[in-house]
C-alpha cells in the first residue's frame, strides 16, 4: 500500500528457478509432497505469473521419437510419487515470482502389496481427492483386469514402471463394471508402482486379477472370471490365421474376449466372441 494515496504498489522481479534431485532405493517408492503459498493471488488488480512445478528424469518415453521423461504437477497443493527402479534420479523443477512460498516434502514409503484376485473396498470422504498406492511386484509377464462395483464416484488407475532399457512405461488403467467389460492390459516382468486417485466422494470395490502368460500352447484352461495369455514367435513380414474353438461337451455358450498385443505389450487389435457347444436339436 503506497503511503496515504490508498494505491496498490506491486513491484515484480524476473521468475526464479530451482531445482531438486530426488531418489529412492529400487525396491521402494518414494513420494513428494508440494503446496504453494502465493498471497498475490488474493489480490483482485493484480494477475500474476503462476507457478509451475515440472518433474524430469533420467528415464526415456516415446514410441518413435525418444525424449526424457517429463511431467506437469498442478494445483497449489498436491503429490508425486517416483520410484528408482534402475537407479535413475527423478528433478522437481519449481518456477515462480519472488512472492512465492513453498513447501516440499519427500518420504520414502513403505506400500503394501496391491490385492490381487480378491475385492477390497475403498472409500473416500475428505474435502480433497483421496490418493492410495500399492506395490506390484511380477516374476513373469501376466494380463491384467480391473473390474469395479462403484457406489458413488470412481477412482481412476495409474500403473507405473521402469523397464531395464531404462523406458519409463506408464498405462492409465480403465475398470469395468463387469469382467467382461474390463480392458486387458499385457504387463511385462518387473516392479510397479500401483496409485489409485479417488473423487469425492468415492466408495465402491475393486478387484485387480492377474492372469499368466505361456509360451506356445494349442489347449487352455481358463475358468469364469479369469484371465490368461499365451505368446506366440511370429515373424513380422508373414500372416497368421488364428482359431478359437471351445473344447467341451456340455451344452453351453461362453461370452470371451480376446486381445493381440505386440512385443512390447502394446494393444494390437481386440474382440469378443460368443463360443458355443450345443447339441443337435438342443435349446
Amino acid at each position: 500500500m503506497e503511503g496515504g494515496s490508498g494505491s496498490i504498489v506491486i513491484t515484480e522481479k524476473a521468475p526464479t528457478t530451482r531445482t531438486y534431485k530426488f531418489s529412492s532405493n529400487s525396491t521402494h517408492a518414494g513420494k513428494i509432497q508440494y503446496s504453494l503459498n502465493y498471497p498475490e493471488f488474493f489480490w483482485p488488480v493484480h494477475t500474476p505469473f503462476n507457478p509451475e512445478l515440472r518433474v524430469t528424469s533420467d528415464a526415456f518415453v516415446g514410441d518413435y521419437a525418444v525424449a526424457r521423461y517429463q511431467t506437469m504437477l498442478g494445483g497449489n497443493i498436491g503429490q508425486y510419487y517416483y520410484q528408482s527402479f534402475q537407479g535413475e534420479s527423478y528433478y522437481l523443477t519449481v518456477i515462480g515470482m519472488d512472492e512465492v512460498v513453498y513447501l516440499i516434502y519427500n518420504e520414502e514409503m513403505s506400500l503394501g502389496q496391491l490385492p490381487l484376485n480378491e475385492a477390497f473396498y475403498l472409500e473416500n470422504n475428505r474435502l480433497n481427492p483421496q490418493t492410495v498406492a500399492y506395490q506390484l511386484s511380477l516374476d513373469e509377464d501376466a494380463i491384467l483386469k480391473v473390474n469395479s462395483t462403484e457406489n458413488v464416484g470412481n477412482y481412476g488407475w495409474n500403473l507405473f514402471t521402469v523397464l531395464d532399457d531404462m523406458m519409463y512405461r506408464s498405462l492409465q488403467v480403465t475398470d469395468g463394471h463387469s469382467f467382461h467389460n474390463a480392458p486387458s492390459y499385457c504387463l511385462p516382468a518387473g516392479e510397479y508402482v500401483v496409485v489409485g486417485t479417488g473423487n469425492l466422494p468415492s466408495n465402491g470395490y475393486y478387484q485387480f486379477t492377474l492372469g499368466p502368460v505361456f509360451d506356445d500352447l494349442s489347449t487352455l484352461e481358463v475358468s469364469v472370471g479369469r484371465a490368461v495369455g499365451v505368446r506366440f514367435d511370429v515373424s513380422a513380414i508373414d500372416w497368421y490365421r488364428t482359431n478359437i474353438s471351445l473344447l467341451t461337451q456340455d451344452n453351453i455358450t461362453v461370452s470371451a474376449d480376446y486381445d493381440f498385443y505386440n512385443t512390447y505389450g502394446l494393444l494390437v487389435s481386440g474382440y469378443s466372441l460368443l463360443l458355443g457347444n450345443r447339441e443337435v436339436g438342443g435349446h
